[in-house]
C-alpha cells in the first residue's frame, strides 16, 4: 500500500512518501515558516521528485496530536481534503508515538516529553521489547512538578525523548532520580512524517476492514483530568 504521510502537530513540517514500510522519500522543514506556506509545496516536491501522482497514492496519514492546535488542524484538513476527493482512506496516529517510534533502544523505558506551554507537558510512556514498541500509558498532559512524581516510581532506567526533555531533566534536583534518566539526542525530539508513515502502515493491517469504510483523522487534544 502507497502511503502519504505528513506531520504538523509541532515546529516542523515533514512529508513522507512509501509502501508497505519501505519509505522512498522524506522532505523535513525546519524552518521558521509556519506549515500552512510549507506543507502543500512540500508535498508537490516529493511526489514530483519519484514521479508520483496523488492519485496513485493509496492512503494518507498524519498526526492528530497532542501538540500545537493550529499545526494539527492544517494537517489534519490537507491530508482529508485530498483523502475525500480521492476517495481514500485517512490515518492519524499519535504525535507523542511517532517519537517514540524513532528511539530503537530495547528494554528501557521510553518517556516522551513535548511543551505544552506554562510549565506544563505531553507525555506518554513506552517500551521495546523484542523489536515491538509497547505503549505503557496513555497521552496525558501534566505538570511539571506530577511529571517528576511520575517518574519518581519509576524503577528503571529512563530515556527522555522529545522537545521538552532538556527542561524537565533541568527541573529535577534529586541526584537518585537524576541518575536514571538519559536524554536522547536532540535530532529525534521532534515526530517525523516517516514516523507517521510507519505507524499508518502498522494501522492499515489491524484495521483494514474499517480503513476504507470511514475517515480516522479526529484531532487529538489532551486535556487536563479533573
Amino acid at each position: 500500500m502507497k502511503v502519504l504521510a505528513i506531520e504538523t502537530s509541532g515546529s516542523v513540517t515533514s512529508v513522507a512518501f512509501g509502501e508497505d514500510y519501505k519509505i522512498f522519500a522524506e522532505l523535513f522543514l525546519n524552518t521558521e515558516l509556519k506549515s500552512s506556506c510549507t506543507l502543500m509545496p512540500a508535498i508537490r516536491s516529493i511526489l514530483d521528485c519519484l514521479k508520483q501522482s496523488l492519485s496513485e497514492v493509496d492512503a494518507f496519514a498524519t498526526s492528530i496530536g497532542p501538540g500545537s492546535f493550529t499545526g494539527i488542524r492544517v494537517g489534519i484538513s490537507a491530508i482529508k481534503g485530498m483523502a475525500f476527493a480521492l476517495k481514500k482512506p485517512c490515518i492519524g496516529v499519535s504525535s507523542l508515538e511517532i517519537i517514540a517510534t524513532q528511539v530503537i533502544v530495547l528494554n528501557t523505558k521510553i518517556v516522551v516529553v513535548i511543551s505544552a506551554g506554562f510549565d506544563r507537558i505531553y507525555t506518554a510512556s513506552f517500551k521495546n521489547c523484542r523489536r515491538k514498541l509497547l505503549r505503557e500509558t496513555e497521552d496525558r498532559l501534566l505538570s511539571l512538578e506530577e511529571f517528576k512524581n511520575y517518574l519518581k516510581d519509576i524503577n528503571e532506567n529512563i530515556i527522555l525523548v522529545g522537545n521538552a526533555s532538556k527542561k524537565c531533566l533541568e527541573s529535577i534536583s534529586e541526584k537518585t532520580l537524576k541518575e536514571k534518566i538519559s536524554l536522547f539526542h536532540e535530532n529525534f525530539n521532534f515526530p517525523r512524517a516517516s514516523g507517521v508513515l510507519k505507524l499508518a502502515q502498522k494501522t492499515s493491517k489491524t484495521n483494514s476492514n474499517d480503513l476504507y469504510a470511514k475517515y480516522l483523522c479526529t484531532p487529538h487534544y489532551v486535556y487536563k483530568k479533573k
